[in-house]
């Protein structure tokens, strides 16, 4: 299980590095979405794989459906 703790930190570095000069609405929908994808695979972003990602979208595409 993923910690609380790790998904912050994700977040935070997320905002320091990839977000800048988005505006703010935009950085924190980024920011929140980050946060539900590593919710949803529970597990350190340096062991995600291609199909979790592809897992997620799925997950996703159904809720929408």
């Amino acid at each position: 299980m993923v910690r609380r703790s790790y998904v912050e930190k994700c977040a935070r570095d997320a905002e320091v590095d990839a977000l800048r000069g988005l505006a703010p609405n935009s950085a924190s929908t980024y920011v929140r979405c980050a946060r539900q994808f590593l919710v949803h695979v529970d597990r350190p972003l340096a062991v995600v794989k291609r199909t979790d990602i592809e897992g997620y979208l799925h997950t996703l595409v159904n809720k929408a459906a």
